[in-house]
């Protein structure tokens, strides 16, 4: 027979589990920054909702390339292409402790000689909750590719 003890400790293994098996609902948006000389900041109607990551950076032109949501199963990976050789791969790892949700994010650039593997270029832990946040430095001929998350 299972004592009262056993079934609350089973209760609490299963609730602190439970977050890591529910998929994360990720929104991101591929933008791209460019210097095209204008006076005031050109934002496409896409690059507009995320402005507030974008309007410190040193570009006058926003192109969104890309912008989906994505539902991330947590420990697999989603690859995502990006802009000429870039591909970004996104996994979702489960909560911190103040319930921020961790993503690891690795972008690969791939060789021109498709016999050399691809290289990793950036790798970083995101820790998503309310606020957006971003990756840059991805160069373009045209300019830079900007990633910019948000959790829903």
């Amino acid at each position: 027979m299972v004592s009262a003890t056993g079934i609350c400790v089973l209760f609490l293994l299963t609730a602190q589990a439970a977050p890591e098996r529910t998929p994360l609902s990720l929104q991101y948006w591929v933008v791209e920054g460019c210097r095209e000389g204008h006076e005031e900041t050109v934002f496409d109607a896409n690059a507009r909702v995320v402005r507030d990551a974008l309007e410190d950076l040193p570009f006058d032109t926003w192109r969104t390339l890309h912008k989906q949501t994505a539902r991330l199963q947590s420990g697999q990976d989603t690859r995502v292409p990006l802009k000429e050789r870039y591909t970004l791969i996104l996994r979702y790892t489960g909560r911190d402790d103040d319930g921020r949700a961790r993503v690891a994010a690795t972008v690969e650039l791939a060789s021109k000689d498709p016999e050399n593997a691809p290289k990793t270029v950036l790798r970083t832990t995101l820790l998503l909750s309310r606020e957006k946040a971003r990756i840059g430095g991805l160069r373009t001929e045209t300019g830079e590719l900007v990633l910019v998350f948000s959790v829903q």
